[in-house]
């Protein structure tokens, strides 16, 4: 499974994985829900860090197998509540979401046939300007070609 940096952290991850083991047969799916501490990421804008200090990342995963043996995920992360805190001391938040969605020959999604990642976050300071944006769209061909834009002004890791 292609984990994302920003909005899938270590937590994150370990929910998507808990998530994989769960693949059902052919014409069935899965469901789950999750939600996780937005800290432990690290959002760079130009020379700004910002580190998430209050908030939580709410996640949507879902999964199932065709009746060709090929597996379907999807998945949302949106951040809620998210305050962030410059070197400074300044203060920001983080609104938006990122998406995922592939197909894959293999249940643990190592073998993708197809993925689409897009990622559209905004940093806005606490007087309601904006200081940046993540802004990203990752694809995977099944001919194997990947398209990948960075539309944004800051970067986030996990």
């Amino acid at each position: 499974m292609r984990i994302r940096s920003l909005a899938v952290p270590a937590a994150g991850a370990l929910f998507l994985a808990a998530a994989c083991a769960g693949v059902a047969s052919a014409g069935t799916g899965l469901t789950q829900h999750g939600s996780f501490p937005a800290s432990g990421a690290t959002i760079t804008c130009g020379a700004t860090d910002l580190t998430p200090v209050q908030g939580v990342i709410d996640t949507v995963f879902h999964e199932n197998a065709d009746g060709r043996g090929r597996y379907h995920y999807s998945g949302t992360d949106t951040a809620r509540g998210v305050v962030l805190v410059g070197a400074g001391g300044g203060t920001y938040r983080l609104t938006g979401a990122s998406s995922f969605s592939g197909t894959s020959l293999d249940p643990e999604g190592l073998d993708n046939v197809v993925t689409t990642d897009v990622s559209k976050f905004t940093i806005t300071r606490d007087d309601g300007g904006r200081l940046g944006m993540i802004n990203l769209v990752n694809h995977l061909s099944p001919n194997g070609g990947v398209i990948a834009f960075d539309f944004g002004s800051c970067s986030g890791v996990g």
